[in-house]
């Protein structure tokens, strides 16, 4: 995790990034998809935008290629809408979520990862 002296409190991404690199690589993310939600609602500048982009491609590879997540990162939650995505990972790690409601840049990964 990043030092705690260096992290930039103000950075709207820090905390999500965290949660993609140093938990769910493992196959665990506690609060992951309240997290993502909050960005979504989020106001980012470009470049946060950007970075956003591709924190979520990297949570999706993780999602769809790692031999073992847990369950409760799985658990979808149907209350939710189908286009916020990270609350519908297990739709997505069994490859039954509908790719076309996908942001054009994850549309790419899923649809690579459904071919195998």
């Amino acid at each position: 995790m990043a030092e705690l002296g260096r992290v930039d409190k103000t950075d709207p991404l820090i905390w999500y990034k965290e949660l993609v690199r140093y938990a769910l690589d493992s196959g665990s993310a506690p609060g992951f998809s309240g997290r993502r939600d909050d960005l979504a609602q989020a106001v980012l500048t470009k470049t946060q935008i950007q970075k956003l982009a591709a924190l979520d491609e990297e949570a999706l590879i993780y999602v769809l290629d790692l031999d073992w997540l847990d369950p409760e990162l799985t658990q979808d939650d149907d209350s939710q809408p189908i286009q916020k995505w990270w609350w519908h990972l297990g739709k997505i790690r069994a490859k039954i979520y509908p790719a076309e409601v996908l942001p054009e840049h994850l549309r790419a990964v899923y649809l690579e990862a459904e071919k195998t």
